[in-house]
This record gives structure tokens, sequence and C-alpha cells, in this order.
């Protein structure tokens, strides 16, 4: 993967966060809650990063060798997209918001893998 797909990659997650921003007319605080529950579901590549190092990351990630990764799978998708209707509860809607923001990051890495890598949809199953 190019340094440029990597600004492209990192650009589309942050319009994500700027829509949900601009469409709920959030806080400042409400925007670095939706930008910490779009980045925190990526916390399951530290594993891996940490066992075998950065650069052996980058080189996985640049290959498009399919990875699984424990919080990147249909089931999380499902519960975060299901929790972000928690948008409709007054009392809730800050985690319907982060909930939304996390769903539409794992949406977008699994239409990347699938039809942009067309690297399949095997590692995303639990």
């Amino acid at each position: 993967m190019s340094f440029k797909y990597f600004l492209f990659h990192g650009s589309a997650h942050l319009l994500f966060i700027a829509l949900i921003y601009f469409v709920f007319k959030l806080s400042w605080l409400g925007l670095l809650l939706v930008f910490f529950s779009a980045t925190i579901i990526d916390a399951d590549h530290l594993p891996f990063i940490k066992r075998k190092g950065i650069k052996n990351w980058i080189r996985v990630w640049r290959s498009h060798i399919p990875k699984s990764y424990p919080l990147h799978n249909f089931l999380t998708i499902l519960i975060f997209f299901i929790a972000s209707f928690l948008i409709f509860n007054k009392e809730s809607f800050i985690l319907g918001i982060c909930s939304l923001s996390a769903a539409l990051h794992l949406i977008w890495d699994f239409v990347e893998d699938v039809f942009i890598f067309k690297i399949g949809i095997k590692h995303w199953k639990v």
C-alpha cells in the first residue's frame, strides 16, 4: 500500500468523524469522544505490533495479507451498529454516536478488504 493510499484511508476515517460531528451538531467534547471511539477500535492491532514489531505490521498492512484482529469481525460490526440506535434515546445519545463512529470505521475497513484489496471476508468471521 502506498503512502498516498495510507493518506486516503485515514482521510476516509476522518470524513466519517466529520460527518457525524456536523450532522449531529456535536460539541467539541462530542467530537473528541467520536474521534476516540473511531480510533480505539484499532487497539486490537496493538498485540500484533507488540509481538512482531511495527515494521512487520507495516509490511503485512502494505502487502494486504489477510490478518484477523479480535475487534475486526462481523459480530463487532453488528454490535456497534445495533448500539448506534441509542442515538434515538436522549440519555444514551453520546453512546449511540460513539457506537456509530466505531461501526462506520469497521464497515469502511471491511469495504476496503473486500472491494478494494479483494482479500475476501474469511478473516472477518468470528
